[in-house]
């Protein structure tokens, strides 16, 4: 039982479960800015991952993404960056700055860093 805790402890503390589906709202609207991002089919269908954008430059690692889609919150846009490797040191592609909705940008990655009302 201890092995079980363990691995429950280590799972909740992990990167992607702190990225879980933290957009609130329709993009475009206050509070909704979002990245959501999918692995599987190329493109952005099926189920997604997602988090709230912000300033901080981290770098968010994935198993690999094939569909990426940055939203804003009509006032401020979020821009990602998009890498082929786990570092974000390779940057292949960026979303742009989007204010509200967009298409969905396929791209293959392993990492992004996404930013959200930084100050110039």
């Amino acid at each position: 039982m201890q092995i079980k805790a363990i691995t429950v402890a280590i799972l909740a503390s992990s990167p992607l479960a702190a990225l879980a589906a933290n957009c609130i709202g329709p993009a475009g609207t206050l509070g909704g800015q979002c990245v959501k991002f999918w692995s599987g089919a190329t493109g952005c269908t099926g189920t997604y991952h997602g988090y709230k954008p912000d300033c901080s430059g981290h770098c968010f690692q994935f198993d690999s993404f094939t569909g990426i889609k940055a939203s804003g919150n009509g006032l401020y846009g979020t821009n990602c960056a998009i890498f082929s490797d786990y570092d974000c040191k390779n940057q292949i592609a960026s979303t742009g700055n989007n204010l509200r909705e967009p298409v969905c940008f396929k791209k293959v990655g392993k990492s992004m860093k996404c930013y959200f009302n930084c100050p110039p």
